[in-house]
């Protein structure tokens, strides 16, 4: 990887600039141009190497309620369950799990008393008892910063 990549990679992920030029801020950074920062991450993008390039916000800071779910759901029903609790645009991913309680999503929403009726709604719909409202008492998050050495 060449040197202006690898450190390419570590700006955006610790220090991407909050301007209406972003990539000129981090060409200028790099000692190089707009143009070439811009080649660089569309080469990393066409290659594979780079899947996305997007902010990380937190709902609480915005104000959001945020809570983690689970439901009891029979093998045969995953799909369709999955698929009625994905239409919910406050839901951002659900995933199954090879657990008794095997469908899990996550759900950011206004309120909790939005929360509260998208989960009647999902129990009402599906027939198949209570979601399993999970909401965190405490919030972990891990920094997680990939560095890039030369080889």
């Amino acid at each position: 990887m060449s040197g202006l990549r690898s450190r390419l990679l570590e700006l955006v992920q610790e220090d991407f600039p909050i301007d209406a030029r972003p990539y000129r801020c981090l060409a200028e950074r790099l000692g190089t141009t707009e143009d070439d920062v811009l080649a660089e991450l569309r080469g990393m993008w066409d290659e594979g190497l780079l899947r996305d390039l997007s902010p990380v916000l937190s709902p609480r800071a915005l104000g959001s309620v945020t809570t983690l779910c689970c439901l009891r759901v029979p093998p045969e029903r995953v799909e369709e369950t999955a698929a009625l609790v994905s239409a919910y645009e406050e839901v951002t991913h659900n995933y199954e799990r090879d657990h008794e309680w095997n469908l899990w999503f996550a759900l950011v929403a206004a309120s909790r008393a939005r929360i509260d009726t998208i989960l009647r709604e999902i129990e009402q719909a599906t027939g198949l008892g209570p979601v399993r409202d999970l909401p965190a008492r405490r919030v972990f998050k891990l920094r997680a910063v990939f560095r890039m050495e030369e080889r």
